[in-house]
């Protein structure tokens, strides 16, 4: 898990390779969280290959957020609008009613 902070943390991305991510990362201690070398590049290998389909979701959960905001919003705009006309012809027959007083 820390491992993987790291990752993140360091801007890992599904097109990284080993060789040029290795200084980065080595000097952290999280790096050393995962013991072993092989252990270490399957795990970072493996963020990789995860690294854009986790992305994809996070985009599409973000979207699908606000979508639904947007939703919200606008069924409370047209809420506050009824009530406003509702205010509004209130209102009329009010100075109506004065008028013919």
């Amino acid at each position: 898990r820390r491992f993987k902070e790291l990752l993140m943390d360091k801007g890992v991305t599904a097109f990284s390779r080993w060789e040029r991510e290795l200084p980065k990362l080595s000097g952290d201690a999280r790096f050393m969280a995962v013991a072993g070398a092989k252990e270490r590049r399957a795990l970072f290998d493996a963020f990789c290959r995860n690294i854009t389909a986790e992305q994809k979701a996070l985009a599409t959960e973000r979207e699908v957020r606000t979508r639904n905001g947007f939703a919200a919003l606008l069924e409370e705009a047209a809420a506050m609008e009824t009530e406003l006309a509702e205010q509004a012809v209130e209102r009329e027959a009010m100075e109506a009613r004065a008028l013919a007083e």
